[in-house]
């Protein structure tokens, strides 16, 4: 890691058993400091390596520790806030987070990493905490406010410091608390910086990802096209037939199907007793084997954490349910949640769950777990975890391995929110956050999470019969440029044009699984709009919006998708070669077939929303 050039100094704050202790002016290399009864350990390396101990080994309790940056000010273009993935782009104008707060509390479970970015955004300054995840903020107090809300700039200086726990959480008690800080002063793109936190992340805490097949499914969902007051077994079943025609290997059937769900006016929910509704579902089990027998793998929705009010077993449950000191907890979405830090609770989670692939689907959506109290739990159950966050990090843990035990091949969706560094792993696929109609919210989720998953899902690409056929091939291409597509739309409905293209891009998408599985996916410039996805004999690029040049590999398979509303695009490469090329519209439909020789400035004639193939010759 390149550090120490911008960023000269730290500290560390922490109270500890009441006691408030301070190492000031850390210097970012291997030494040693002491304050008080208390040692700190410094290793430098490709990361900082923090050991923190009593001077006599004993144990100790952390109620909060602080993390502060100092440095001299500079003109940022863009900011990369501490965020799970989902919102960080709401962030970008620096301006917005000068002397402001941002907080990973309520099951946002995110990543405390930031980036500062330079003109062509660069990264001037990254600094990332590599340890367990915990309730955190992240505070930029120069530039700052002063009492009266007004901007105070005058000291010319950029501080700013992560605090964790937060809340009135505690660490819980240990002998020695080792974190790691990645620092870098130098990354072509914030994407890489943040993926070689990653790296550093997971070379200290090795995740175990299992990489399952059925996980790059395209997939349909329920969820946008109909209230779930109107879901039912013949609309599913029609759309899975029409799944099967298109090309489409997963359904899924979202929130409602137990009765009123979260977008009902109905205010009486039954979320929680998790039995099918006998006037929308009759035979949930026949449903299921009749989309099995069509070729495609139901999934269902499933809130683990959340108890309606109205629930049949809330009765049961009542003493494993979050409390507050202000009493039993209930969220925005009108439901109470079971408390993740109780392992009475999480059992009868698991237990849940199990009924619900004994209906005979292939795998889950677990959902809401960042609807949830701000606050420590109050209720007189028992807990092993000591914070919110660590009881959902345990919850996903024992879930997936019991699903994983319970039926091998089952699939868990989970969404960026709380699909980190640590939990990724506890799913075989992590979900942007909901963007319907949304594109570029949807985009940026995923290449946040790019970074550092290996199998990531678009949001539920939505759209009416206002979308141009053109239109709608652009907004499949963004989709496969970063993760696997994923649809909410009535298949019924959809006019010829668009069949069209979902069918044949879903089969451009298959014929290219191969890439798309293990190639490496890396940005060529900040504005995260020209991407490459490489493997040692082949290359995918996209180009996107506004970008019109894409720098080359000349490798033996070439594919350049034009997702922007140029007809032509820039080729930039070291040296020339010849090629077989192939031209495809929006449609896919095949446009021009010849030789050419690809080099350095080449003007390559592309459709708006087509591609090009390329096979190098002997």
């Amino acid at each position: 890691m390149s550090y120490s050039n911008y960023l000269k100094r730290f500290s560390i704050t922490a109270e500890i058993d009441g006691v408030e202790i301070t190492f000031p002016d850390l210097e970012l290399k291997t030494g040693n400091y002491s304050c008080g009864d208390f040692r700190l350990q410094i290793k430098a390396g490709t990361v900082l390596d923090l050991n923190l101990q009593k001077e006599d080994n004993s144990e100790f309790e952390i109620q909060s520790l602080k993390y502060s940056f100092c440095a001299n000010l500079k003109n940022f273009s863009k900011l990369i806030v501490p965020d799970c993935g989902r919102y960080y782009h709401r962030y970008f104008i620096p301006l917005l987070s000068w002397g402001k707060s941002r907080v990973m509390v309520n099951g946002n479970h995110g990543t405390p990493f930031v980036a500062f970015l330079n003109h062509f955004n660069e990264v001037n300054l990254a600094v990332g905490i590599i340890g367990e995840p915990i309730e955190t903020s992240f505070t930029i107090s120069s530039p700052g406010r002063t009492s009266k809300n007004t901007l105070a700039v005058f000291d010319g200086r950029l501080i700013f410091d992560f605090e964790r726990p937060i809340n009135g959480f505690r660490m819980g008690k240990t002998t020695a608390l080792q974190e790691s800080l990645y620092i870098t002063e130098s990354s072509k793109t914030w994407f890489h910086a943040l993926r070689e936190y990653g790296q550093e992340y997971y070379n200290l805490h090795p995740p175990e990802f299992e990489i399952r097949e059925n996980a790059f499914n395209p997939t349909w969902c329920s969820w946008v096209p109909w209230n779930s007051d109107d879901l039912t077994a013949d609309l599913i079943l029609r759309q899975a037939e029409q799944c099967k025609e298109l090309g489409i290997k997963s359904l899924m059937i979202d929130d409602g199907w137990f009765g009123p769900g979260c977008d009902s006016e109905i205010t009486a929910s039954s979320l929680g007793d998790y039995d099918p509704d006998p006037r929308k579902f009759p035979d949930m089990k026949g449903l299921v084997k009749k989309i099995k027998e069509l070729g495609i793998e139901p999934i269902i929705w499933t809130a683990p954490l959340a108890v309606s009010p109205d629930a049949k077993i809330k009765k049961d449950v009542e003493h494993l349910l979050m409390k507050t000191d202000e009493g039993l907890w209930i969220g925005p979405n009108m439901f109470h949640n079971l408390c993740p830090s109780s392992p009475e609770a999480r059992a009868i989670i698991l237990k849940t769950t199990r009924k619900l692939l004994d209906l005979g689907f292939d795998g889950i959506k677990a959902d809401l777990y960042n609807n949830i109290s701000a606050t420590p739990c109050r209720g007189e159950h028992a807990h092993d975890c000591p914070t919110v966050t660590r009881g959902i990090m345990r919850l996903m843990k024992e879930l997936w391995e019991d699903m994983k035990s319970y039926r091998p091949s089952a699939l868990m969706e989970i969404k960026v929110n709380y699909g980190n560094m640590r939990s990724a792993q506890y799913g075989s696929m992590v979900r942007g956050g909901d963007s319907p109609y949304d594109n570029i919210n949807n985009f940026y989720n995923l290449a946040y999470m790019r970074a550092f998953v290996p199998i990531v899902h678009n949001d539920y690409l939505s759209w009416t019969i206002a979308e141009e056929d053109r239109d709608l091939a652009i907004l499949i291409m963004k989709m496969i440029t970063l993760g696997v597509p994923t649809f909410s739309v009535d298949l019924k409905t959809l006019p010829e044009g668009h069949r069209r293209i979902l069918k044949r891009w879903l089969k451009f998408y298959t014929r290219h699984l191969p890439i798309f599985k293990t190639g490496i996916y890396e940005p060529q410039t900040g504005e995260l709009f020209a991407w490459q996805i490489e493997n040692e004999t082949e290359a995918l690029y996209s180009l996107l919006n506004e970008s019109r040049e894409i720098e080359i590999k000349l490798k033996k398979h070439l594919t350049i998708m034009n997702g922007t509303k140029y007809d032509e695009i820039y080729i930039r490469t070291g040296k020339e070669a010849k090629y077989n090329l192939k031209t495809f519209n929006y449609y896919l439909d095949l446009t021009d077939e010849r030789e050419i020789t690809l080099k350095d400035k080449t003007s390559l004639p592309i459709p708006s929303a087509g591609i090009v193939e390329l096979e190098k010759t002997p």
